[in-house]
């Protein structure tokens, strides 16, 4: 004769199904965030008090470094010379070979964050800069000041979306950065706020240049656009060095 009646083994067995489907959701669903670790800092000496982080979005090393023909002057040359003479002789340089599929947000995360995009905030060089001014791309620039402890820490400047358009000249994208930064720096000539600021160490300019991957897009990497725009990433850089 069974020491339990069957109301009560109906109750237990009730009761550890649930405690058994709640185990699965214990150990399988449980977020892999870790919460309250230790902040460090680099104290050793840095090598510059301020970041300029420049990214060509949809630039191609092979057109970067190769001769193509001016049909001006019916000769071989390089498009980008001020790039060029970086590279041979004051700077460090590699070529990274990606893979598909590229895409720009989850590579623009990759190098600022370490990581992909997420809707969990994840931290990035933004957040740990005394500043950072970025300007570019609607799509790009706002998942970094989303994530931002501080939202005035992260200062953005973007141009309107309907510029991305591909039938038009993928220039302007690149020209509009270059200016809004020539902009900036003028302005801290009257401007005491804006010339502390930019006189402070830990700070970050970021600057996302679209116009050659929407050239790419549009008209191909072999085509003469793309090639143009090559040359006016490569006299904005020139000038903005200049500043």
């Amino acid at each position: 004769m069974s020491c339990f009646s069957r109301k009560t083994i109906l109750i237990i067995g009730v009761l550890f199904h649930l405690i058994y489907l709640r185990s699965i959701f214990d150990i399988y669903f449980t977020s892999p965030l870790v919460h309250g670790m230790q902040q460090f800092k680099v104290e050793s000496h840095t090598p510059a008090k301020r970041l300029f982080l420049i990214i060509g979005d949809g630039l191609r090393a092979d057109k970067l470094f190769e001769s193509h023909l001016n049909i001006e002057t019916n000769t071989y040359e390089t498009f980008a010379p001020f790039l060029h003479s970086i590279v041979l002789d004051k700077g460090c340089f590699g070529v990274s070979h990606t893979r598909v599929p590229t895409e720009s947000r989850p590579g623009h995360v990759a190098i600022i964050a370490g990581w992909k995009t997420n809707p969990v905030n994840f931290d990035s060089i933004f957040n740990q800069s005394r500043h950072t001014w970025s300007f570019g791309s609607p799509d790009i620039l706002p998942m970094f000041a989303y994530g931002a402890s501080d939202v005035s820490r992260v200062e953005t400047f973007m141009y309107e979306k309907k510029m991305e358009d591909f039938s038009k000249n993928s220039t302007i994208l690149d020209t509009w950065v270059f200016d809004k930064v020539t902009e900036l720096f003028k302005n801290s000539t009257s401007n005491k706020t804006i010339k502390k600021a930019l006189s402070q160490d830990k700070i970050v300019f970021f600057l996302h240049l679209l116009g050659l991957d929407t050239a790419g897009h549009s008209y191909r990497p072999y085509s003469k656009e793309y090639l143009n725009n090559i040359k006016v990433v490569d006299t904005g850089l020139k000038k903005i060095v200049k500043l």
